[in-house]
């Protein structure tokens, strides 16, 4: 890795963490939500147009008044498209992603507070087909056959964007997140096209920055520490 600054700081943080839940600061919480995914690069624009995530994380006071969270979590992000005529084969790329978030309450005005984040995570990446075989009645169950992954790959991503919690119940997000891996390409499948006279490089770099908007729940919880 050409910087491992960032890396540093995300095992730094990691570190840091379990001696904050020590300290007992009287709040705890879970953040679960979803949403929806719009590529903004051209090279993934034009293959998927949107796509969903599904994140869960364990969030900690840091400051007095719940001002600053702490929030160590994980996620993933689904592309799908149709790509066979009869439906059955799509085409997936997919990200998982595991890290730290941070959520500094900087505004509430009656029911709504309102949280500027940030979040650096590594993420994981994989570009593969997929094909619906049915459902069987008789064993109960649906068959799923999957590709090799034609691309894969990680590295850091990173994330910024605002919260809006109603009522310490409900969020609304909306976010941009940087993440510019490069790919590795499938040797079997560059061995193939090699052989047909096409030239084609290890690794390629796609860019899988996206907006994300998102709508989930916050669970509060408090903790009393031992006198």
């Amino acid at each position: 890795m050409k910087n491992p600054f960032p890396l540093r700081l995300l095992c730094l943080c990691l570190l840091v963490f379990p001696h904050l839940l020590s300290r007992a600061q009287s709040q705890f919480g879970i953040d679960l939500g979803g949403g929806l995914v719009v590529p903004t690069s051209s090279q993934l624009n034009k293959v998927f147009y949107t796509g969903g995530e599904m994140s869960l994380g364990f969030k900690v006071a840091a400051l007095p008044g719940k001002k600053l969270w702490i929030v160590p979590n994980g996620g993933f992000k689904v592309y799908m498209k149709g790509a066979g005529s009869d439906n059955s084969v799509s085409e997936r790329f997919t990200t998982g992603r595991a890290g730290l978030e941070f959520q500094y309450k900087a505004a509430e005005y009656r029911k709504w507070a309102f949280f500027p984040l940030m979040r650096i995570d590594y993420s994981w990446c994989s570009n593969y087909f997929s094909k619906y075989y049915g459902y069987d009645p008789g064993t109960n169950t649906t068959t799923i056959g999957e590709t090799d992954s034609y691309l894969s790959g990680h590295d850091l991503s990173y994330n910024a964007g605002i919260m809006f919690v109603r009522s310490s119940r409900w969020y609304l997000r909306f976010d941009y997140e940087y993440f510019n891996p490069s790919l590795k390409v499938n040797n079997d499948l560059r061995n193939q096209l090699v052989a047909d006279g096409y030239a084609l490089p290890a690794t390629t770099k796609i860019n899988c920055s996206s907006v994300n908007i998102g709508l989930g729940l916050t669970f509060n919880f408090k903790h009393h520490s031992r006198s």
